[in-house]
C-alpha cells in the first residue's frame, strides 16, 4: 500500500532520491526543533472559525472569501486512484460558496501575505480540489490561502492579528499523472542524487573525506 500526500508529492518534486528513501527506506531528512506557535495559532483560528459556522462569514474574512464556512465536511479527505495507492488530504477548513460549490481554505501563519503563491502551497490546493472532486463534492478549481499576521504592537499590548486571503486557481487535473510518477518511482531503483538538492549535495560533500573510525 501506498499512501500519498500533498507534502510527500512536493518532497518527490523536489528530489525523487529523497522521496524514494523516505517512502522505500523511512530515512527522512534531517530537521531541526519545530516551532510550537503555528499549532497553537492554528487552534486559536479554528476556535474562532466555529463560532460562525453555518451563519455569517468571520469578520477577519469579509471582502475576501464569498460564501460560508461549511458544515458537517470531514476532516481528512481520502482517494484511492489506483489499486493500493492512496491519497489524502486534511484542509484546515472549506468554504460553501452561494452556489453550493464547496472550496478549501487553508491557513497560513506568516509576517505578511507572500507576493506569489508558493508552489507547495499551489500543489497543495491543487490536491484539494482534486480530493473534492473525486469524493463527488460539488467544486470547482478554486481555494483560498488565508495568512495570518500579527499587527506590530508593543511587547505588553495586546497582540492583534490581520488576515489577508488569496483567492488560487487550482489545477487538479496534473495531480493524477503526479501521482503516476511517484509509483514509478516508488517500483524502480534508488534515484540518483537531485541536481539542486542541498540534501544529497550535502552527503555528496563527506564522500571527499576520509571516515575517522
Amino acid at each position: 500500500m501506498i499512501n500519498l500526500s500533498a507534502s510527500k508529492l512536493n518532497l518527490l518534486l523536489d528530489c525523487e532520491r529523497c522521496f524514494w528513501l523516505v517512502m522505500v527506506k523511512n530515512v527522512k531528512r534531517p530537521s531541526g526543533p519545530i516551532s510550537s506557535i503555528p499549532i497553537k495559532m492554528d487552534s486559536i483560528i479554528k476556535g474562532y472559525y466555529n463560532r460562525y459556522r453555518g451563519g455569517i462569514l468571520p469578520p477577519i474574512l469579509n471582502g475576501q472569501v464569498k460564501g460560508r464556512l461549511a458544515v458537517g465536511m470531514p476532516l481528512t479527505l481520502r482517494y484511492e486512484p489506483f489499486k493500493g495507492v492512496f491519497l489524502q488530504g486534511r484542509p484546515d477548513d472549506y468554504v460553501e460558496q452561494g452556489d453550493e460549490n464547496v472550496v478549501a481554505l487553508d491557513n497560513k501563519t506568516s509576517s505578511k501575505a507572500p507576493p506569489e503563491i508558493h508552489p507547495s502551497h499551489q500543489l497543495q490546493s491543487d490536491i484539494y480540489s482534486y480530493l473534492l472532486m473525486k469524493n463527488k463534492y460539488k467544486t470547482i478549481p478554486r481555494a483560498y490561502l488565508a495568512y495570518f499576521s500579527p499587527r506590530e504592537s508593543d511587547v505588553d499590548e495586546v497582540m492583534t492579528l490581520t488576515c489577508s486571503v488569496i483567492e488560487v486557481c487550482t489545477n487538479p487535473d496534473r495531480v493524477d499523472s503526479l501521482m503516476r510518477k511517484a509509483v514509478q518511482v516508488l517500483n524502480g531503483s534508488i534515484p540518483y542524487p537531485g541536481q539542486n538538492c542541498p540534501y544529497c549535495g550535502w552527503i555528496q560533500s563527506l564522500a571527499k573525506f576520509p571516515m575517522v573510525g
